[in-house]
C-alpha cells in the first residue's frame, strides 16, 4: 500500500512538472468561443440551457457538436477564475493528473503488477502526444470523457469480483463518457473484450451479461440518435477527408494506423492537424506499414509464452485499435484526418503491451544486461517524453507562435491559416493578415471555408472595397452560417439605407444564433431607428427573456 502511494504521489508530481510551463498559456483557437464569449458560462442561471445548446451556441440536435459537460465544466471555472487562463489550465492539468491515477488504477488491476502499472502509467502521464487534451484548454473533452471511462472500466473490474452494486456506478459513468464526447462510444466493446478474455465464467452469470448487453445498446442507440441527427449529411462537418469518398477513407486507414503508432514511439514533430487522403489502393502504408505492425504484434504475443500473458496482449492490442473506433472516419469522418489528441484514450492500450512484452523479455531472458538495458530503455523514452513535453508547451504559449510553427508541418489546414490572419488582424498587419484569411480560403476544400471569407470581407471593407466585402459575407452566410458575417452584413445594409433587408437577415441569424447578443442590439437598433418602437421591445424582451438583462 506504501508503494502505491509512493508511486501515485511520484505520477502526479510528474504531471504538474511536465505540464507546468503551460499554465501560463492564453487563451486560443476554439477557446475563444467555448470560453471567452460563451454567455452559457457567465452564469449558474444558465446551466440548465448548457444542455440545450451545442458546445459553439447553436440550437443542438444530434448533428451538431454536443459537450454540455465540457462546458458546465467552463461555468465552474468562470465562477472561481473569470477570463483568467491560468485557473482553466490549472484544471485541465488537474483532471489530468486525475486520468494519471485513474490509469495507475485500473493497470494495477489487470497486471496485478504495481511496477508494470508505474512504469505504463508514467509514460502515459508525460507523453506528449497528450498535449492537446491537456494544455488545450477545449481539449478538455478528453480530459472529463477518458476520467469517466476509466471510472466506468474500473467500477465494472471491482462488480465482476463479487462488488455487485458497482456495475450501476459502472453503467452511469459510461452514459456519462458517452455525453462527454464520442470518443468514449468503443468503452463498452473494449470493456466486454477484456471480460470475455479474463473473465468468461463471470460474463456469463446474469447480470453481468445484462450489463454488457444493455451498456453495448444503450452506445449503439446513442451512436444511431447522432447518425440520424446527421441526415445524410455531414452537418458542421468541412475537411479534406470529411469531402472524400467512402473507399477514399478505407484506403487512408493504413496510412492513420502507421502515423498514429509512430507519433506513440517517437512524437516528433508534433502539430495539432494532418490534413491528407490516400486515393490509390496502391500505397505503401497499405502494402508495407500494415504487413509490418501485423507481423510485429504477431511476434509479440508468440513471444509470450504463458496464455495469460498472451491474453492480456491481446487486450492490449484490441485496447488500442477499438480505442481509436470512432477516429477512422467510418462511417463518419471528421474535421481533421488525424489529431494527436484522439490517443488519449488507445494510447493506453499500446503502451500497456509494450510494458508487458518488455517484462516477458526480462522473464525470459533473465539476465542482469537484458534487465539493465531495459531499464536504460525505459530512462530514455521517459526523459525523451519529458523533454519533449516541456519543449512542446512552449508553443502554446504564443498563439501566433503555435500557428506558424503547425502551419510549417500542416501548409493543408485552413483553420491554422485563418488563426494566424486573426493574430495579424489584431497586431495591425493587415496585409499579412489579408493574404493569411487569402490562403484559408484557397487551401479549404472547395474554397468553401467560410469563416476566413468573413474576415477576408472585414479586411476589404476596411480598405474601401465595400461590394466586394459584401459578397464575401454572403459567401461566408451561405457556406457557414457564420454568426459575425450575418452581422457584418446586416450592418453594411443598414449604413446602406437597406433596413428591410438587414431585419431579414438578423431574424435569421437569430433562430440559428441565439446566444449571439450583438444580433438583438442590432436588430433593436433598426427598429427604434424606423420609429418601430414595440418590435425594437419585442426584441429586447427577448434578449432579457433569455440572458435576464438587457
Amino acid at each position: 500500500m506504501r508503494k502505491s502511494l509512493g508511486s501515485l504521489f511520484l505520477i502526479i508530481f510528474l504531471v504538474f512538472f511536465v505540464y507546468f510551463n503551460s499554465l501560463h498559456s492564453p487563451f486560443l483557437w476554439d477557446d475563444e468561443v467555448m470560453v471567452v464569449q460563451n454567455p452559457l458560462i457567465k452564469s449558474w442561471r444558465f446551466a440548465d440551457d448548457i444542455f440545450k445548446f451545442s458546445a459553439f451556441g447553436e440550437r443542438w440536435d444530434p448533428g451538431k457538436f454536443y459537450r454540455p459537460l465540457q462546458i458546465f465544466s467552463y461555468l465552474i471555472d468562470y465562477s472561481l477564475w473569470k477570463n483568467t487562463p491560468f485557473g482553466y489550465h490549472l484544471t485541465n492539468v488537474s483532471l489530468h493528473a486525475v486520468n494519471a491515477a485513474l490509469v495507475f488504477w485500473l493497470l494495477t488491476l489487470i497486471f496485478q503488477n504495481g511496477v508494470m502499472a508505474f512504469i505504463s502509467t508514467l509514460l502515459f502521464a508525460i507523453h506528449p502526444v497528450h498535449i492537446e487534451a491537456v494544455t488545450y484548454i477545449s481539449g478538455r473533452g478528453d480530459l472529463i470523457f477518458l476520467c469517466l471511462s476509466l471510472i466506468s472500466f474500473i467500477t465494472f473490474l471491482l462488480a465482476l469480483k463479487g462488488r455487485r452494486a458497482l456495475f450501476f456506478l459502472s453503467f452511469l459513468s459510461a452514459g456519462l463518457a458517452f455525453i462527454s464526447k464520442e470518443n468514449a462510444l468503443p468503452l463498452p466493446l473494449i470493456m466486454t473484450v477484456y471480460g470475455v478474455l479474463m473473465y468468461r465464467s463471470e460474463v456469463r452469470r446474469v447480470t453481468s451479461f445484462i450489463f454488457l448487453s444493455l451498456l453495448n445498446m444503450t452506445a449503439m442507440g446513442y451512436v444511431l440518435y447522432r447518425m440520424v441527427g446527421l441526415k445524410g449529411q455531414m452537418t458542421g462537418t468541412y475537411s479534406e477527408i470529411a469531402l472524400a469518398s467512402f473507399t477514399e477513407r478505407l484506403m487512408t486507414i493504413p496510412h492513420l494506423l502507421v502515423t498514429y503508432i509512430r507519433l506513440l514511439f517517437f512524437p516528433h514533430p508534433l502539430h495539432m492537424e494532418y490534413h491528407f487522403v490516400e486515393k490509390h489502393w496502391v500505397n505503401p502504408y497499405l502494402w508495407i506499414g500494415l504487413p509490418i505492425i501485423a507481423i510485429g504484434f504477431g511476434l509479440g504475443l508468440a513471444f509470450m509464452k504463458r496464455k495469460a500473458d498472451q491474453k492480456k496482449g491481446v487486450f492490449f492490442l484490441l485496447f488500442f485499435f477499438l480505442g481509436l473506433g470512432t477516429v477512422y472516419h467510418i462511417p463518419v469522418p471528421l474535421a481533421a484526418t488525424l489529431r494527436e489528441h484522439w490517443l488519449y484514450l488507445p494510447s493506453i492500450g499500446m503502451i500497456a503491451f509494450c510494458v508487458l512484452l518488455g517484462k516477458t523479455v526480462i522473464s525470459r531472458y533473465p539476465h542482469p544486461f537484458v534487465r539493465h538495458g531495459f531499464i536504460v530503455l525505459a530512462f530514455v523514452f521517459g526523459a525523451g517524453f519529458t523533454y519533449k513535453t516541456i519543449e512542446r508547451n512552449e508553443d502554446w504559449k504564443d498563439p501566433l507562435l503555435l500557428y506558424e510553427h503547425d502551419l510549417r508541418l500542416e501548409p493543408k489546414s485552413f483553420v491554422l491559416h485563418n488563426n494566424a490572419g486573426v493574430i495579424y488582424y489584431r497586431m495591425g498587419l493587415f496585409k499579412e493578415a489579408k493574404k493569411a484569411f487569402v490562403n484559408a480560403v484557397q487551401a479549404s476544400p472547395f474554397q468553401a471555408y467560410g469563416t476566413a471569407y468573413n474576415n477576408l470581407g472585414v479586411i476589404l471593407e476596411a480598405e474601401g472595397e465595400v461590394e466586394d466585402a459584401v459578397t464575401h459575407y454572403k459567401t461566408s452566410i451561405q457556406t457557414s452560417q457564420y454568426q459575425l458575417a450575418y452581422r457584418n452584413l446586416a450592418r453594411i445594409y443598414t449604413q446602406q439605407g437597406k433596413n428591410q433587408e438587414a431585419i431579414s437577415l438578423l431574424e435569421e441569424a437569430i433562430i440559428i444564433h441565439p446566444l449571439y447578443n450583438e444580433l438583438y442590439y442590432l436588430l433593436s437598433s433598426i427598429y427604434l431607428s424606423q420609429e418601430e418602437k414595440e418590435k425594437a421591445r419585442t426584441v429586447l424582451l427577448k434578449l432579457r427573456e433569455r440572458t435576464g438583462k438587457f
